[in-house]
Parts: structure tokens; C-alpha cells; sequence
């Protein structure tokens, strides 16, 4: 009768979702980012921030919830193309079973890693900024960020406002985005937002991303006479659209569309082009305490807002696996849907916190304006979250 019983409670054990996720020692994390191509620096950067955020939570114990079971990064490459995603995401939950998925920086990634995802059931985690992403009634979809037109429309609205604080009516402004999910997104933003404060959008112009020349697109910034610039582009083409501004003698004040424009390698190649542009952005190193620093220690540069928010990420999966005390896909993302967590560091994010909305979005934060001053991206806007005063560009 005693071995009947052990052999029932063995059968019992097993079949319990607790008991064997207790038994695992490591949870598989799925990443999916763009490791080469024209984005390769914004994926580096957001494995560096994942990997710091698994280094620091192995180191303290693991996943409590799990018995300390240790974090394992499985990292897909998804180059550029939406369709490598899919397929590299694919491989990451029927192949390596992890328990969610992490990326993929570029919203045309996202969009398609996504969609393999909720077709599994399997958790989606991003900073992605597009609005598609949280408009498709997923339930396995999480963003952390602001969607893009509210990206967008602070990116107008902070800029009128800091101008009107200094002494500068902005009533002028053009507008040029690169035409994927990413700019149309933000533009759809600024747009919306320059009609509602009755300013006049002067130029309104899309792009194919991966610039060779700017000059056409410099020059219907010239003729169009803006007070200020709008300009939402990745990295290359952002430096390629400032320099030849500068170069051409426009001096018109510049307010990025955060991605190419609040990374160190904007700085690096422009110098003193990059001085006084704004950005907005959706966090910033100044807020990050010791997670920024460890970062800029083992990097060599600082934290940037898609290494932060890819970290953040891990710490919220974490959570949420600590809360279901499991590591079922399932399980983990009802916990998501209803996690609230604003301790350190979550608490960087603009905001303070993360809660997800029944689409997925986190409702709890919002954008920032940032400026380079002497070589570092100050906090500058809201006056809630200023480290720093703006400086209008002379």
C-alpha cells in the first residue's frame, strides 16, 4: 500500500505545474534583435542591457518563484529583415522552449516576431514604438514604451513648450520621417499634435530609409522656412540629415525622433553638429542610478534608452514569473497582465513603473525630452523630470 501511494503522489508531482517548475535550474529566455545590418548597434546595445540584467539577477539568487533557477539567454539574429524574424523566433519557441520572447528593437521586427509568438502562446516583451503593435488584440504582446504617436505628439508638444518657456514662438515646423512602422507612427504624432495646437506644418515628408544623399531632403527643409525640425530616422540617416543641414548653414533648432539621434555614436560622428539638438525620448540614462552606471563601467559608454528598457524587460519577466511561480508560457503572461512593479529599476522609467493595459501597453509611463549638452543627453523636459536646464540653440 505504501509503494501505491508514493508511486500516486510521484504521478501527483509531476503532473503539478509548481512542482516542475521547481525542478528546472535554468528558465530560457528567447532574444530576437538586429545583430548585423544598418541596426546592429541598437541590438548590441540591447543584448548588452539584457545580459547585464541576467548577469545581476543570477548573481542575487535567480528566480525566486522558480527555487532560484538561473536565467539563459538563447539570442536569434534578425539582420533587417521582418522575414528572418519570423522564422528565428519560430526556432526560439519550438526548438529552445523558452518561456518568452525579448526584442527586436526595430518595429518591422517586432511586428513579424510577434505574430509568431502569439500564434504559441508564448510572451512577446519589446520597446518597440509603433502603434500596431498594441492595435491587433494580441494577448501574449507586452510594450513597455509609449506607442509612436504619443511619442510623437510629446516630441511636438514638449518642443512648443520649452520654446514658449525661453522666449521663442514656435509656429512654423516641418516634419521628415523615414517611411516605415517606426516613423509613420511618430509623424502620424507630431502631426496630429501641430493641428491641435494650431501650429502650421510647413513640410510633411516621408523617406526611404537608407539614405545616400540628404541634399534633396535638406533643401525642402530650406524652402519650407520652418521655425523647427522634426526629424524621425535611425541612426545613419540621422547623422547624414544633421551634417548636411550644418553643412549647408541651416542652424534651424532640431528635435529627433529619439532612435539614431540618443545614441553615443551621434555625438561620435557629428561632434559639435550634435550640440543643443533635442530629442525626445522614452527614458534616459540620468534616471537609471546604478544600473546606468554598471552599464557605462562595463561597456565603456552610456546606458542607452533601448539597453534600459531591454533590461527592464528581464526584471518584469522575472516578476511575473515569481508571481505564477512558474515558468509556462501561459502562466507567466496572465501574470504579466496583471503586474504592477515600480521598484528599482523599473522605477527609471518615466513614470516609475510598469502596468499593462488589457492591449499590452504599459500605461504607467510616458516620453521625455532630452538634449545633448557638452557631449551628454541631459533630461530637459517635463520640469518633473528635468536634471538640467534646456538651452535654446543660437
Amino acid at each position: 500500500m505504501r509503494r501505491v501511494l508514493l508511486f500516486v503522489l510521484a504521478v501527483v508531482m509531476a503532473l503539478t505545474p509548481a512542482a516542475a517548475t521547481f525542478a528546472q535550474s535554468t528558465v530560457r529566455i528567447g532574444v530576437v534583435l538586429p545583430l548585423t545590418g544598418s541596426q546592429a548597434a541598437f541590438g548590441q546595445a540591447s543584448l548588452n542591457g539584457i545580459q547585464l540584467a541576467v548577469d545581476l539577477i543570477n548573481e542575487a539568487g535567480g528566480v525566486q518563484g522558480l527555487g532560484g533557477a538561473k536565467l539563459e539567454v538563447v539570442v536569434a539574429d534578425a539582420g533587417s529583415d521582418p522575414t528572418t524574424a519570423a522564422s528565428v523566433t519560430q526556432r526560439l519557441v519550438s526548438r529552445d522552449r523558452v518561456v518568452a520572447v525579448l526584442g527586436a528593437f526595430a518595429s518591422s521586427l517586432s511586428l513579424a516576431a510577434s505574430e509568431v509568438t502569439e500564434r504559441n502562446r508564448v510572451p512577446f516583451l519589446t520597446m518597440s514604438f509603433t502603434d500596431i503593435l498594441t492595435q491587433r488584440g494580441f494577448r501574449y504582446l507586452f510594450q513597455v514604451v509609449p506607442k509612436g504617436t504619443v511619442i510623437g505628439a510629446a516630441q511636438m508638444r514638449y518642443a512648443v513648450e520649452i520654446g514658449k518657456a525661453m522666449g521663442h514662438d514656435v509656429r512654423r515646423v516641418a516634419i521628415v520621417f523615414e517611411d516605415t512602422a517606426y516613423g509613420s507612427s511618430n509623424a502620424d504624432g507630431l502631426v496630429a499634435e501641430a493641428e491641435r495646437l494650431g501650429l502650421e506644418v510647413v513640410l510633411n515628408e516621408p523617406y526611404p530609409a537608407g539614405l545616400t544623399d540628404a541634399t534633396p531632403v535638406v533643401q525642402k527643409i530650406r524652402n519650407a522656412r520652418p521655425d523647427m525640425v522634426f526629424p524621425v530616422s535611425y541612426f545613419t540617416d540621422a547623422v547624414l540629415i544633421i551634417r548636411s543641414m550644418r553643412q549647408a548653414g541651416l542652424d534651424i533648432p532640431v528635435v529627433g525622433g529619439a532612435a539614431g539621434y540618443v545614441i553615443p555614436e551621434f555625438y561620435d560622428a557629428l561632434g559639435e553638429y550634435a550640440e543643443g539638438i533635442f530629442s525626445i525620448n522614452t527614458s534616459n540614462y540620468d534616471h537609471y542610478g546604478d544600473l546606468g552606471r554598471l552599464y557605462r563601467e562595463r561597456h565603456g559608454q552610456f546606458m542607452t534608452h533601448e539597453a534600459f528598457e531591454h533590461a527592464v524587460l528581464v526584471y518584469a519577466l522575472v516578476e511575473a514569473m515569481n508571481q505564477a511561480r512558474s515558468a509556462d508560457p501561459a502562466r507567466v503572461s496572465e501574470a504579466l497582465r496583471s503586474l504592477e512593479l515600480t521598484s528599482y529599476p523599473v522605477s527609471g522609467l518615466p513614470g516609475g513603473g510598469i502596468r499593462f493595459d488589457e492591449t499590452g501597453l504599459n500605461v504607467m509611463t510616458y516620453p521625455v525630452m532630452v538634449q545633448w549638452q557638452n557631449g551628454e543627453l541631459v533630461t530637459v523636459w517635463p520640469a518633473s523630470d528635468a536634471l538640467g536646464q534646456p538651452v535654446w540653440p543660437e
